[in-house]
């Protein structure tokens, strides 16, 4: 690569963060990351880069074209690499659970960021949002009828 060519890019430092929802009783994993899919998208929705990190990433660093706008998205405790060629293939994914309770490696979550402009030094963070919630409840049973069973 050329030294002109090199002048144009610059290394940007993504970040992930969990939002602050919590729980009445939180269990320590709701929050864990154990692996991120971080797609980057050009302005016209392709995808222009993409890598899958796991052992539970803080953050991960891409050389990107400075003045140029992207859509960095994140998807986390997917525990797979995500396919999308586009933006729009993204935004049909689904992710399948076949138990409630199954994300002992994490919860899935998902996050991004539109428009991103890229600069010198730039660093941006990726707020990680919940894919499901989690109810818990209680109830007292000691006032139902006789033969009533829940």
């Amino acid at each position: 690569m050329d030294k002109e060519c090199m002048e144009e890019r610059s290394n940007v430092e993504i970040r992930f963060r969990c939002t602050d929802a919590c729980t009445k009783a939180e269990m320590p994993d709701e929050d864990r990351i154990n692996d991120i899919n971080l797609l980057i998208f050009d302005e016209y929705g392709l995808l222009e880069k993409h890598v899958f990190v796991e052992n539970g990433p803080e953050s991960c660093s891409v050389n990107l074209l400075k003045g140029v706008r992207y859509t960095v998205c994140a998807c986390a405790n997917f525990g797979y690499k995500v396919m999308a060629d586009c933006i729009d293939d993204l935004k049909e994914l689904a992710f399948y659970m076949a138990y409630p309770d199954e994300y002992r490696d994490g919860m899935p979550m998902a996050g991004f960021i539109d428009d991103a402009v890229i600069h010198d030094d730039c660093r941006m963070t990726i707020e990680l949002e919940r894919l499901m919630a989690r109810i818990d409840i209680r109830m007292d049973r000691s006032r139902l009828s006789e033969g009533v069973d829940m």
